[in-house]
């Protein structure tokens, strides 16, 4: 109550404290017209750092600044910081340095023309490890139903899944663009993987549910997955109380946030 709202977001993005933490606790406690002039400054104040470090030069802090103020400039959707990463994108995206090579990328999947999205699309296929992951991730970030699709095509692996399922639940966490058609393959994924290869992937499958089911129509699919027989050996006791435990969480907070 002290502290003045410009002041307030010049601290939080000055200090890098974690938006998704601050965020929550403005509009916790303070009127909705109030919330959006502390988001107007907050946004302003990431700019003016990302002005400030731009976008090469300076020692290992400066670099560690430069990546966390590009990445929620990306996060927070500032037009300018975008377009900035999206042409350092273009100018090839091998060269671009660590720090901002996943905010570059998710520019480039976000704001970037079709072209650049394929250039991203063949990142993702013909790389592997982290870089891999990195334009996988960047990818599903993208909030245009027609390249859910091709982010799925890309990721699947039928050797290595890990990342498949990683970035089924990036889609179904942040991206409303793709999140209909993320939740409709994690199903159908679940049933072939029970009805392929056993229990393998029962664990995992738990997990993003309890970390992103949160409406009725949410609760309904997951109920007609487990009635289904595979379920019966593969979906212990214990799992379906606490899957529907945090189900129930996050159904009320999302009830309660609407």
């Amino acid at each position: 109550p002290d502290v003045d709202i410009a002041t307030a977001a010049g601290l939080s993005a000055t200090l890098l404290v974690d938006i998704q933490t601050v965020v929550p606790l403005v509009l916790a406690t303070i009127d909705p017209r109030t919330y959006y002039e502390f988001l107007t400054y907050l946004g302003n104040a990431i700019l003016g750092t990302v002005r400030r470090v731009g976008l090469s030069g300076g020692d290992a802090a400066t670099a560690q600044l430069r990546g966390t103020a590009y990445s929620w400039a990306v996060f927070g959707n500032l037009p300018s910081a975008k377009d900035e990463l999206v042409k350092l994108f273009q100018a090839g995206p091998l060269q671009i340095s660590p720090e901002l090579q996943t905010p570059a990328f998710q520019a480039a999947a976000q704001s970037g023309t079709p072209a650049d999205f394929t250039t991203l699309t063949q990142l993702a296929r013909t790389s592997t490890g982290t870089l891999r992951t990195t334009a996988l991730m960047a990818m599903a970030t993208a909030p245009d139903s027609t390249r859910c699709n091709a982010t799925l095509a890309a990721a699947f692996d039928a050797q290595d899944l890990s990342n498949y399922y990683i970035v089924l639940q990036a889609m179904l966490q942040s991206n409303r663009a793709c999140r209909s058609l993320a939740f409709s393959t994690l199903l159908a994924a679940t049933q072939e993987s029970w009805a392929a290869q056993g229990c393998l992937v029962t664990e995992v499958v738990i997990s993003i549910f309890e970390a992103v089911a949160s409406s009725s129509s949410d609760i309904a699919a997951i109920n007609a997955l487990l009635a289904l027989p595979a379920a019966a050996t593969c979906v212990s006791p214990m799992q379906r109380a606490e899957l529907f435990h945090y189900v129930t969480i996050n159904k009320r907070v999302a009830d309660r946030n609407q």
